[in-house]
């Protein structure tokens, strides 16, 4: 299929079928709705609608029956299954026994191992144990491992090269029980699918202090090969039902590191959630049907390395083929500063009428563009050659990927622009 933009007026039926279906689409989104489903998706109960405790599971339950609800047809669940490593219990950590907090002293890695339990001697490394594999080997001599955690500066952990010290420390092959690598940086988590022979932990410096002499561990960890997962479907039939506007997002995120850290992902991405459920809302709300058909679909285990997305790609429910345009929805519950239209360099006609109408109406203080990039469930799709757009929102926003980006943290400045101006594009695509 040709993905052709077309910016002339649409023939006969098809244009007064748009012109009839397009103002509620551009006039009636609800922040008040928004902000309610991101209270809901990111709120404790639904624990990071990660890997522990069926958070993941709990969300795509919501958002199937808010698909449900709003009146999308053919909603589906679409099961694939992969490997993730979790950290469902005890999540403890003690220097010289003072309680350390998950999330603000410390995260463990993600593809750490656990342990039931032990006490381990603090060794730090100095930059000049690595001048040299003589010097290092030296080092490593003088103790005992099995009962032993290294700690090493973030920064001289970077400067670390991939000589034989540098594939010495990087393969532990001198038995440490644990690493313990130190940095001034925010803690930023993230999910992986493999584990480590041994404990790693990256720790605020602050939170070890140099006079420091042991800390205490015990993590529950468990690596599961195939985790259940899903991404939920749901369609909006229109006049056409050979050709689709197709707006998603991620509903996951990075779940709990044990009991007590959780990683709500409101803006990461609960966020593109409510607007993917405000977007279904409103346009399944017109009396007539759209001049095509719209099909939102959640996907699943995007942290964990686009999975969904790429499963989706892989066993389309839908032709692909039948794509005109795909919006991805991530990032979008701050906006002060605009928005960054990723693959806009790619799909430049696209990006021209995108930057136009928002210069015409003023949506946002500035659309921004950006080149291909690997960073959301979009990237498949346009590797497939399908006109695939990740649309996300700028502004001062650090709580990303940490325990701080809690429902009560977004300014939702550019929410309602940002809605006005997506539908605007939509209304200006024609399908052929």
């Amino acid at each position: 299929m040709n993905l052709k933009l077309n910016l002339l007026p649409m023939k006969c039926s098809w244009f007064f079928a748009l012109a009839a279906w397009l103002p509620i689409a551009v006039q009636s989104q609800d922040l008040a709705y928004a902000k309610q489903l991101v209270d809901t998706l990111a709120g404790d109960a639904y624990h990071g609608r990660g890997y522990v405790d069926r958070g993941g599971e709990k969300a795509a339950a919501f958002i199937f029956g808010e698909f449900e609800r709003v009146g999308l047809k053919q909603v589906q669940y679409q099961e694939f299954t992969h490997p993730v490593n979790t950290f469902p219990g005890s999540m403890e950590v003690e220097v010289d026994g003072a309680h350390l907090q998950p999330g603000l002293d410390y995260i463990v890695a993600p593809n750490s191992a656990g342990s039931p339990g032990c006490k381990l001697v603090l060794v730090r490394l100095q930059a000049k144990d690595v001048e040299s594999e003589r010097l290092f080997k030296r080092f490593i001599s003088k103790h005992q491992w099995g009962k032993s955690a290294l700690v090493i500066e973030k920064g001289l952990f970077a400067l670390i090269g991939s000589d034989e010290v540098g594939k010495a420390i990087s393969g532990n092959t001198f038995g440490a029980a644990a690493h313990l690598i130190l940095t001034n940086d925010k803690l930023t988590w993230s999910v992986r699918d493999n584990v480590l022979p041994y404990i790693q932990l990256e720790m605020l410096t602050t939170a070890l202090p140099h006079s420091a002499t042991n800390i205490s561990l015990r993590m529950d960890q468990v690596l599961v090969p195939l985790f259940n997962n899903q991404n939920v479907l749901g369609l909006l039939p229109g006049l056409r039902t050979d050709s689709f506007i197709v707006f998603t997002a991620h509903y996951d995120h990075l779940g709990q590191m044990g009991i007590d850290a959780c990683f709500n992902g409101t803006n990461d991405n609960a966020g593109g959630v409510a607007m993917l459920c405000d977007l279904a809302r409103h346009y399944a709300a017109k009396d007539s049907p759209p001049p095509y058909s719209v099909l939102f679909i959640a996907f699943g285990a995007e942290e964990a390395g686009l999975i969904g997305s790429k499963y989706y790609v892989e066993h389309p429910v839908f032709p692909l083929g039948q794509i005109s345009l795909l919006i991805n929805l991530d990032l979008v519950t701050n906006g002060q500063d605009g928005a960054t239209v990723v693959n806009g360099s790619v799909f430049k006609q696209l990006f021209k009428l995108l930057k136009r109408l928002n210069e015409e109406q003023g949506y946002l203080s500035a659309i921004k563009v950006r080149g291909k990039a690997a960073n959301s469930d979009h990237y498949h799709f346009s590797e497939r050659g399908i006109r695939a757009i990740f649309i996300y929102l700028l502004g001062e926003y650090p709580y990303y990927h940490d325990v701080m980006d809690t429902p009560d943290k977004p300014s939702w400045a550019g929410y309602e622009g940002f809605f006005r101006l997506i539908n605007e594009l939509v209304g200006h695509t024609a399908i052929y």
